[in-house]
């Protein structure tokens, strides 16, 4: 999907499993056994992001 040099560190961007399900999806016809893990990713990566959001919200409020 991304030349050589680009491939490694790219995958430590969370957009990057978004844009990897849906070109799947819609080059392929993959379905969520294809791409689960991404999805697992993308809500870990969710929570953790709606957990320091949250912290930083307690943080201001005290």
């Amino acid at each position: 999907m991304f030349p050589g040099a680009v491939t490694g560190w790219i995958k430590f961007i969370p957009s990057y499993y978004l844009v990897d399900m849906v070109h799947r999806v819609a080059s392929f016809n993959a379905g969520w056994g294809d791409i689960w893990t991404n999805v697992i990713i993308m809500l870990v990566f969710s929570v953790i992001v709606f957990a320091i959001g949250i912290l930083g919200i307690r943080r201001k409020a005290l």
